[in-house]
């Protein structure tokens, strides 16, 4: 649901104009997956007041200091996050808890405005969000949600970002054909150019019935385009074979079966995690 023009641009205006704030000890490493094993606060101090839910149950996961008592969600798996234009300025691991503060609508999409919950500390800084990246629960605040349910679902999309960066990186490792980008170019050219004799060809028909607008001349000129596109399209042709034999020769050794890596052991630890977590997530997030 979003608000009016002028209070967007009040947002962006504060967002911009925010006290600076260190992303460094925020967002994971580039590439790598989240250090911990949910975007949950780190277990509190059993004598801490902060580490008792409001029904005076123990929670390991409580915040340590106050909930802001918005709309409590998870990100859903490694996304990234955005400032008040809406420019990119991280990463946010799968697992961590958000409160819904704002919602706007962009020309790319819907946004929410969110509080993340890092390091067992809601941050100062609020980040906006693609509004498909993460999901908001629109019903208790994070201290008050159910605790058992509330970290299934932490625990399983920080099992699914784990999963993500693992996959991400087993497929860099995939085989790629040497000769790829050759062929996309000399494929392109070999179009471009039986595209060019489909239409000269075309235009030599008609005037072999219709007259020309530059008459007897631009006839002439037309054949003799015509005569050198047939040499132009035999060595083109010609030099497009070479370079789609190459391909298909290195495609036909490496099937595409063979290049892709197995799941890694981290993979298959994480897809265990989310498989194992799947029942009692899916109270929340639907369709799992």
């Amino acid at each position: 649901m979003s608000r009016s023009s002028v209070l967007f641009a009040a947002l962006a205006v504060c967002a911009a104009t925010a006290s600076a704030f260190s992303f460094s000890d925020l967002l994971p490493k580039r590439g790598a997956a989240p250090a911990s094993s949910s975007g949950a606060a780190p277990a509190a101090d059993p004598s801490g007041e902060s580490a008792y839910a409001p029904d005076g149950a123990y929670d390991p996961r409580a915040a340590l200091n106050p909930d802001p008592g918005l709309p409590w969600g998870v990100v859903l798996t490694n996304v990234p996050c955005f400032d008040g234009r809406l420019r990119v300025v991280g990463t946010i691991p799968g697992g961590t808890a958000v409160e819904q503060v704002e919602a706007r609508t962009a020309p790319t999409g819907p946004f929410v405005l969110c509080k993340v919950l890092w390091k067992g500390e809601w941050q100062d800084r609020e980040m906006w969000f693609r509004a498909s990246d993460v999901a908001i629960f629109g019903g208790p605040c994070y201290a008050e949600a159910d605790p058992a349910t509330r970290n299934a679902v932490l625990d399983y999309c920080a099992a699914w970002g784990r999963y993500e960066a693992a996959r991400a990186a087993n497929a860099a490792r995939t085989a790629v054909n040497p000769h790829a980008e050759e062929y996309e170019r000399a494929r392109e050219a070999h179009e471009a150019m039986r595209a060019e004799v489909a239409d000269v060809l075309a235009r030599v028909r008609y005037s072999d019935t219709h007259d020309l607008p530059g008459g007897p001349r631009e006839r002439a000129e037309l054949l003799a385009r015509a005569n050198r596109l047939r040499v132009e399209q035999r060595d083109e042709a010609a030099a497009f074979a070479a370079v789609r034999d190459r391909w298909q020769a290195w495609e036909d050794a490496h099937p595409a079966a063979a290049r892709v890596p197995a799941p890694t052991p981290e993979m298959r630890a994480a897809a265990a995690e989310m498989q194992r977590l799947r029942p009692a997530a899916s109270a929340l997030l639907q369709g799992l």
